[in-house]
């Protein structure tokens, strides 16, 4: 979406970053001689520094400007195995022009879900469903909203639209002249015993994880908007948000009407605690205008991030000056 900042063209091939999700992290498409690699990354590493040492490579900017050049010097060094490698939250696209293949890549999470539209003629990919859809004309898939409808969503590929696919998270997507294929290239090892180590050694250990994830989603961005609810998960992240930043960030919590319901009173204290500006966002009921105007604005069904019970908290955060994603 946006004027694209930065683009590759090739003959009939061509690549575009357009308008990122944060201005403070410039577009770039990254491509190095004489590597056949050509990379748009919409997202963000979080092993940076460890790729960086690992491919011997000069270490990346940890705003995340140069991601996409890690990203590519993986692809490179790894082919397939790159994405077994990396950490983040992205979506990604590289065209491979020794081998004429276009790869898509989503995070383990599917954070970032990349979008494909094949025709007999071409192939077209983005990062977000709205570009695909003002593309061409579409048709509506109505077994997606009938599951919709139902509140269970069976399907983890099909979109709102016939013929445009969602690549599933923790997959991999090559695309030749003659075939598509997806891959999955990770899955937790529910079965795999670990070490023996003290207690205290796997808190540290967890401890050295979470601080270094926490880091990692707030690197380079001048504000930071915290949804508190008061829980262990939220309390968690503002402590090792209020042990990493002096100022620049604040607290927002979804006030529910029924006092039983409502976890504003624990979430206020946490923030009292650190010492942060917390905010409560009443819910209220959604109005039918609210939901069409989100619809319109997203070509797609409201969800996460832009979920019906998080349009007032989501407005709010907006209001205030902080970006969503």
């Amino acid at each position: 979406r946006g004027s694209a900042c930065a683009t590759w063209i090739d003959h009939h091939i061509g690549i575009a970053q357009l308008a990122r999700p944060h201005p403070a992290r410039p577009a770039s498409v990254a491509a190095s001689a004489p590597s056949p690699w050509h990379v748009a990354f919409d997202g963000r590493l979080d092993n940076r520094t460890e790729l960086t040492r690992a491919l011997e490579i000069a270490p990346a900017a940890q705003d995340g400007s140069e991601d996409a050049g890690v990203m590519l010097a993986a692809l490179d060094r790894w082919g397939v195995d790159a994405a077994r490698r990396v950490l983040g939250e992205f979506a990604c696209v590289a065209w491979n022009a020794r081998e004429r293949q276009l790869w898509l890549l989503r995070d383990v999470m599917g954070l970032r879900p990349p979008y494909v539209r094949l025709t007999p003629t071409e192939v077209t990919c983005a990062s977000d469903l709205q570009t695909l859809v003002l593309e061409g004309p579409v048709e509506v898939n109505e077994g997606v909203v009938a599951e919709s409808l139902c509140g269970t969503m069976a399907t983890s590929t099909e979109t709102l639209y016939r013929g445009i696919e969602r690549l599933p998270l923790a997959h991999v997507a090559r695309i030749s002249a003659t075939a598509y294929e997806r891959s999955l290239y990770w899955t937790p090892r529910l079965d795999e015993s670990l070490p023996r180590r003290s207690p205290q050694a796997r808190s540290d250990e967890f401890s050295a994880i979470f601080s270094d994830a926490v880091a990692a989603r707030h690197a380079g961005l001048s504000g930071v908007a915290l949804l508190l609810s008061g829980g262990l998960d939220s309390s968690s992240i503002a402590a090792e948000l209020a042990a990493t930043r002096d100022a620049g960030w604040a607290c927002y919590t979804l006030g529910l009407p029924r006092a039983d319901e409502d976890e504003t009173p624990i979430a206020r204290s946490v923030a009292s605690h650190f010492r942060v500006p917390h905010v409560r966002v009443a819910a209220g009921p959604v109005r039918r205008e609210q939901i069409v105007d989100e619809m319109r604005a997203s070509l797609d069904l409201p969800g996460p991030p832009s979920g019906i019970d998080g349009l007032c908290l989501r407005q709010r955060v907006l209001d205030d000056g902080y970006h969503v994603t």
